[in-house]
């Protein structure tokens, strides 16, 4: 069971289509997860430059994720 607190969300633009298809037909959204599955890298961190806009929540920048930066 998960700990309260430890549920991250990402706001993305809506999608051309319905459901959960954001991350096939969003690269940004598809290289965010790569980064955070292969790296582990947690949001707001360098190699994952989120912008956080309030509790859990996060947005994916213009750009992303051309300005992340993995070392």
């Amino acid at each position: 069971m998960p700990r309260p607190g430890s549920s991250r969300f990402t706001l993305t633009m809506p999608s051309s289509g319905y459901g959960h298809d954001y991350f096939r037909t969003n690269a940004a959204v598809s290289s965010d997860l790569v980064l955070k599955i292969r790296y582990g890298f947690k949001p707001g961190e360098a190699g994952r430059p989120l912008e956080h806009i309030g509790l859990n929540f996060w947005r994916v920048p213009d750009g992303y994720p051309a300005n992340a930066k993995i070392e």
